[in-house]
């Protein structure tokens, strides 16, 4: 039996819902910084929800996040991603809650996964796109790891998995492309 392919995100989506996010508030530079860890580093959202000041290392370009089991486990992000956490990070100075440990901070205190499912709603609504829900920035992440040649058993260390089954349920539509890309470039009746 064959995975079914969960939808990606496209590219041009993610652009519009980073857009949306652009401005110097507190509430734009943290949804731009939360929004292209979750692209970058495709986490669940409690772990994104989990992570501490004191675990992000911007000289490494490293996120230190907690996983299922309580394992702890780094993540890495693009150098854009590391201007947005600079940029947050410096505004999250002014927070009333900025002693907090939790890297997110709300108007309440530290972000919970349902907060930032109702930031997702907000900014989708603003860019005028269709709902995301955060756990299809997981599946994005892993098809486009995939996708662009990176090995499996390091997309397993990255995405904090113990078990190869989940490469087969959030590859399957990398696992698509690549055969699709294979099939054309090998093009069997061209040789004939």
């Amino acid at each position: 039996q064959q995975d079914k392919p969960v939808p990606v995100i496209a590219d041009t989506t993610l652009s519009k819902l980073l857009k949306a996010c652009s401005g110097k508030t507190l509430a734009d530079r943290r949804d731009a910084a939360m929004f292209r860890v979750l692209i970058d580093c495709g986490l669940r959202v409690s772990e994104l929800c989990g992570m501490t000041l004191e675990g992000l290392d911007m000289d490494q370009g490293m996120l230190m996040v907690t996983g299922k089991g309580r394992k702890i486990r780094p993540v890495y992000f693009s150098s854009r991603t590391g201007q947005a956490l600079d940029r947050y990070v410096r505004v999250r100075a002014t927070s009333r809650h900025a002693n907090h440990p939790s890297l997110w901070l709300g108007e309440r205190g530290p972000f919970t996964p349902d907060g930032v499912r109702e930031r997702l709603n907000v900014r989708c609504a603003m860019a005028g796109i269709e709902h995301i829900n955060p756990h299809r920035f997981r599946h994005t992440f892993a098809h486009d790891y995939l996708a662009n040649g990176g090995q499996e058993r390091s997309l397993m260390r990255l995405a904090g998995w113990s078990s190869s089954e989940m490469l087969s349920r959030y590859g399957a539509s990398a696992a698509d492309a690549r055969a699709a890309a294979e099939a054309r470039r090998l093009g069997r009746g061209n040789r004939i």
